[in-house]
């Protein structure tokens, strides 16, 4: 399966850019630019906009709403080209050999809507790894550095694909057009609704798309690839889209 690869980044931000092609250039798979939509400069039309709730903009921060209508760019575009697409953020580090382990999941799910490549390590992983039993991970440092992101997507364990119940981050993910449509009708308009959480961790409000989207993942055939094929730096101090982080809500 050959997927098109797409890096979302805003124009005003040009560095990001280069320093996501400058890091992940030894990968083979040739990168497209999607400018990201800079909630920044559209504050003004957000309040007419029929993808966006009243209790999203009072809520989510300006970066989290450009965010969100980016990536749902990219899933019509996705459902445009009519195959799969890799959407990736400018912050993330890729393995050396994710294509291969794409087309090996490709191979062995022939039924399948979203495949996550990572997640941030500051939130928590929640997975279906065999029938009847489920993972539930938290992972530290919460803000891993440079180098131990790369250790960790270098990883030479065997990668496992498993179902994916809850999650944060969007370093990375491909989407199927099946998938892409399905959210795209059934996705209400972007907002803030209690997400119940298990084992102890406290429920959570998510104030992103990626965290939004765990409403969604039992609707489509979600998966998350373990170990991480894609960690992004989610750097607090140069983060767009980030608002006060608490224990409750992983930044988010």
């Amino acid at each position: 399966m050959k997927a098109s690869a797409f890096v979302i980044s805003l124009r005003r931000t040009p560095e990001r850019l280069a320093w996501f092609l400058n890091t992940n250039a030894s990968d083979p798979a040739p990168f497209e630019w999607v400018a990201g939509i800079d909630g920044l400069e559209i504050q003004g039309c957000l309040p007419s906009s029929r993808l966006i709730s009243g209790q999203a903009l009072r809520d989510w921060s300006p970066g989290a709403i450009g965010s969100a209508l980016s990536h749902l760019y990219c899933w019509r575009k996705c459902v445009s080209l009519n195959k799969p697409i890799l959407v990736l953020e400018d912050d993330t580090i890729l393995a050396p050999n994710w294509p291969t382990h794409v087309e090996t999941f490709s191979q062995q799910q022939s039924d399948w809507d979203f495949l996550l490549l990572g997640w941030n390590y500051n939130s928590v992983l929640h997975s279906r790894c065999a029938a009847g039993i489920e993972t539930i991970s938290l992972f530290e440092p919460a803000f891993p550095s440079h180098e131990q992101i790369r250790a960790k997507v270098a990883s030479t364990r065997e990668r496992q694909f498993e179902r994916l119940i809850c999650s944060f981050g969007f370093p990375g993910y491909l989407i199927s057009p099946k998938g892409a449509k399905t959210l795209l009708a059934e996705l209400p308009p972007l907002t803030s609704t209690t997400l119940p959480m298990t084992r102890g961790i406290p429920q959570t409000t998510p104030l992103t798309l990626d965290g939004m989207l765990n409403h969604f993942h039992s609707t489509i055939k979600s998966w998350v690839v373990n170990p991480p094929l894609a960690i992004a730096l989610n750097d607090p101090k140069t983060s767009l889209t980030l608002t006060k982080p608490t224990i409750q809500n992983f930044g988010y």
